[in-house]
């Protein structure tokens, strides 16, 4: 992450669900609202067609939870909020992310289980989200990372169960780490295999 100014606490009333929508709805238009809505210099960038493709808003101290609206940015390439203060489960609609290629949520107080929809981020090369409240067990779906993901961190938290088998279908992962976990499988696995 790191783009650039950190928004201050409370700076960001938009991050909620009852603004998210107008992004998407027709209501602002073509996403014609993001250059002035969003100050790029508090960590929210826009691609030529107003479109968000980045929200960099780690070490932010956000506070509260994902909204679940967050799936109207089809366009998001990467989302870190790292050490934000967040808490609250993962929506589901992280889901929509169809152009999402890192996931950063390290150090927060994410709880609830992995949802399967995550599988359907089929460009997530990068996951971070080691030290958080995760608990449950990894979902199969998972394997739908397929060749794109490249390095998985999700250390300390409370995850639990074996690796589903499905998992085998991450050919070219570099780094697995689920260290300090409930899981009778917690390992910190490397592989040599190169992109």
């Amino acid at each position: 992450g790191g783009g650039g100014g950190r928004a201050a606490p409370g700076t960001l009333p938009w991050f909620n669900d009852a603004f998210f929508p107008h992004l998407t709805n027709g209501t602002v238009g073509t996403f014609d609202a993001c250059p002035t809505v969003f100050d790029n210099s508090r960590g929210v960038f826009c691609n030529a067609d107003g479109q968000v493709t980045h929200v960099e808003l780690d070490h932010s101290a956000l506070g509260g939870t994902l909204p679940s609206a967050l799936g109207f940015l089809t366009a998001l390439v990467e989302l870190d909020l790292d050490n934000s203060g967040l808490h609250g489960t993962l929506p589901t609609e992280l889901g929509a992310l169809a152009q999402l290629t890192q996931l950063r949520l390290l150090d927060n107080r994410i709880s609830g289980t992995l949802p399967s929809e995550l599988g359907l981020l089929t460009q997530l090369r990068y996951l971070s989200m080691t030290s958080n409240e995760l608990s449950g067990t990894l979902p199969s779906e998972l394997a739908g990372w397929g060749a794109s993901v490249r390095n998985v961190f999700m250390s300390n938290n409370a995850i639990g169960g074996t690796l589903p088998p499905q998992l085998s279908a991450l050919v070219l992962i570099d780094r697995f780490v689920l260290s300090n976990n409930a899981s009778s499988s917690s390992s910190s696995s490397s592989s040599s295999n190169s992109s």
